[in-house]
């Protein structure tokens, strides 16, 4: 199945169109033996035997690559501050969606502090494994390293991740030095001690230290947000994506050796993406349009439990997810034109309505009581709720304590009401009507089998669902702009 998915044309940018044109070097060297000594210091993963089979549905020919930087501290990396932290955590999470039909690429950042339902992980190579939990998402790769990361973001996007490459600080650093460094113009000073970055502004090439201080900037530049700071990351893609499509990168053996020889030693894959795969991946990297590689990150809003922490706008963000899962291009004049989202949140599925009516949910108070076991999500799901428009009352837990099936209380009289809840929730169903309940109460009882509301990952998978509409108000942008000409962006300015 797997062989099948990597013969295809497709194109790609990033630390991933790194590895990959490293690798198309790499197969044409005479000393073919030499390629394999570096490849054996490569830390490869098996992700089909850490993910078994319970994963989305893959739609089409399309490829999804998750790509993680990693703040672990151990060995080289000690330099980068904070030795004294335990395992290792995301400070980047990615997902490039390479598309043979539309010819494009489109890149998906998940904000490091975004609150989110985790799933449950087994125990990976020397992390201790964790129990699903509403927690930041960076803790996934704590948790259970790289298969736990992807097992969560295809958890929260039913959208299947076809490979993963994982990179740190001092794989970064060399890699950006391999190539030359990265051309780029910077339209303010950035001056940020803990990220230990001083530039000046104006056109540069920017080295390995350098470009690494530049995306680890946060707190004295912009807002101080690990979003804004998610903006300039991707104004550096945009200009990494640019020279390594354009400049002598691809025809430089020495620089290409040297690109190769730092892979090897600093980061690591699933055992999917072969030496044909990265082949033939690379191998369609020539005449990339700079215009077609799209940014864009999760829709976010603030976290009404924590200001320092983010959540996602759920309908936003599963319209995003639903439209990456059907391979669906992002068209900026459809943004424009405001069309409504016609493919439904979280993968497109195509299930029938609910027999009994609904009603407006604004109308509604709906209590949510947790008797899941996992700490937490009942605020997490009451805060969803309301999200899409429900009043909340009580947050609590069920009175029975523990509870194996997640269903809808309500009282006689209230059956459209529940058949709302219920249909917010996947796999959930309302109860007969319960003379325990007063007039006007409706209870959403959370059991041990919850997999999210619907469109909230854990539903039916985005894989030939109809074609998914980006809202208007998703901003993106693409890698061909210079951040010097125009206005300046905010993300640029200091800090004060």
């Amino acid at each position: 199945m797997h062989e099948a998915r990597r013969q295809r044309r497709l194109r790609i940018f990033g630390w991933v169109s790194v590895v990959m044109t490293c690798v198309l070097i790499a197969a044409s060297l005479s000393a073919y033996g030499f390629y394999f000594s570096l490849r054996s210091n490569v830390d490869q993963h098996d992700l089909d035997a850490a993910l078994g089979d319970d994963r989305p549905e893959q739609y089409g020919e399309a490829l999804n690559i998750l790509l993680i930087g990693s703040d672990g501290r151990s060995g080289e990396n000690a330099q980068y501050g904070a030795t004294d932290t335990v395992g290792e955590r995301s400070d980047a999470l990615m997902l490039a969606h390479i598309s043979p039909d539309w010819q494009g690429i489109t890149l998906i950042n998940f904000p490091r502090d975004s609150m989110v339902q985790l799933p449950a992980c087994d125990p990976y190579e020397g992390t201790a494994g964790a129990p699903a939990q509403y927690a930041q998402i960076n803790t996934a790769l704590f948790n259970g390293g790289p298969p736990c990361v992807v097992r969560a973001v295809e958890s929260l996007t039913n959208i299947y991740i076809n490979h993963f490459v994982h990179i740190d600080f001092t794989g970064f650093t060399e890699m950006v030095d391999a190539i030359g460094g990265v051309e780029m113009c910077i339209p303010t000073p950035i001056r940020d001690e803990r990220a230990h970055v001083n530039l000046e502004a104006g056109p540069q090439t920017l080295n390995g230290e350098q470009a690494l201080g530049f995306v680890r900037a946060r707190y004295a530049v912009g807002d101080g947000s690990d979003t804004d700071r998610i903006s300039r990351q991707q104004v550096f893609l945009g200009a990494l994506a640019r020279q390594v499509t354009s400049s002598e990168t691809l025809t430089n053996p020495a620089r290409m050796l040297d690109l190769l020889t730092a892979i090897s030693n600093s980061i690591s894959f699933d055992n999917e993406l072969t030496l044909g795969a990265m082949a033939e991946i690379a191998g369609s990297l020539g005449g990339l349009n700079a215009s077609s590689i799209q940014f864009y990150t999760v829709p976010w809003g603030a976290d009404p439990m924590d200001a320092n922490r983010v959540v996602w706008r759920t309908d936003e963000a599963n319209a995003l997810f639903a439209a990456i899962a059907n391979d669906t291009e992002v068209d900026e004049a459809a943004l424009e034109e405001g069309e409504e989202d016609s493919g439904g949140g979280g993968g497109g599925s195509s299930a029938e309505p609910e027999a009994t009516e609904t009603v407006d949910p604004s109308g509604l108070v709906v209590s949510v009581l947790n008797g899941s076991g996992q700490t937490g999500l009942a605020q997490q799901v009451a805060d969803e709720l309301a999200a899409r428009g429900y009043g909340i009352g009580t947050i609590g837990n069920p009175p029975e304590g523990s509870v194996a099936t997640t269903s809808v209380r309500h009282a006689a009289g209230e059956e459209s009401a529940a058949a709302t809840v219920a249909g917010e929730v996947d796999g959930a169903a309302a109860e007969e009507p319960s003379s325990a309940l007063g007039p006007g109460n409706v209870e959403l009882v959370i059991g041990q089998d919850w997999t999210g509301l619907t469109g909230g990952g854990g539903g039916d998978g985005g894989g030939g669902g109809d074609q998914a509409t980006i809202p208007e108000d998703i901003e993106g942008r693409d890698a061909s702009g210079n951040p010097c000409e125009g206005e300046t962006e905010d993300i640029f300015a200091p800090n004060m």
